[in-house]
């Protein structure tokens, strides 16, 4: 971002660039939102619906490269999606071992900065290799695969409970 907005046609100083980043102050009303929905079983939705806006945010950024306002728009519609898919996420595996809560945090986050900070190198090789549009596309691309770990686990949850109904209709012995 800060690669693209110092750069004409934008040609902002370092502090107005700074002051983009209040946008992402969205984010904490969608992050209690998304905490809400997830703790009523939600997280599984949520998380679709929140990548969905997340991957029209990275087109939206892609098509802001010539507006500030438009880039200003799609900004805000990422920092809406991003903390509802981490929040989702959480509450999601928290559910897998509620016991060890702080354990599974610590591995998730541990995670979630490793990717961040991956992430962030990468954006940095496309900007160098592809420019701009080189960088949405990493960040769309990294929302399909998102999208597809999503997709998987729904399936590997379908299959569970099929296999759990399958058991129940099986007769037990006397």
């Amino acid at each position: 971002m800060a690669l693209l907005l110092s750069a004409p046609p934008f040609g902002l100083r370092d502090s107005q660039i700074g002051l983009i980043g209040l946008i992402g102050v969205a984010g904490v009303i969608t992050a209690s939102l998304a905490g809400r929905l997830s703790d009523r079983g939600l997280g599984q939705p949520v998380s679709l619906i929140a990548i969905a806006i997340l991957l029209l945010g990275w087109m939206g950024l892609h098509l802001g490269s010539g507006s500030l306002l438009t880039f200003l728009l799609a900004l805000l519609v990422l920092d809406v999606a991003l903390p509802a898919v981490h929040i989702s996420n959480q509450s999601v595996i928290y559910q897998l071992a509620p016991q060890a809560r702080a354990r599974v945090n610590a591995v998730y986050m541990t995670c979630y900065f490793t990717g961040a900070s991956s992430d962030s190198g990468l954006g940095v090789s496309d900007w160098s290799h592809a420019g701009w549009a080189g960088t949405c596309a990493v960040g769309v691309g990294f929302g399909l695969a998102a999208l597809a770990v999503l997709a998987w686990d729904q399936s590997l949850r379908r299959a569970g409970s099929a296999q759990q109904a399958a058991q129940q209709c099986q007769p037990q012995p006397q």
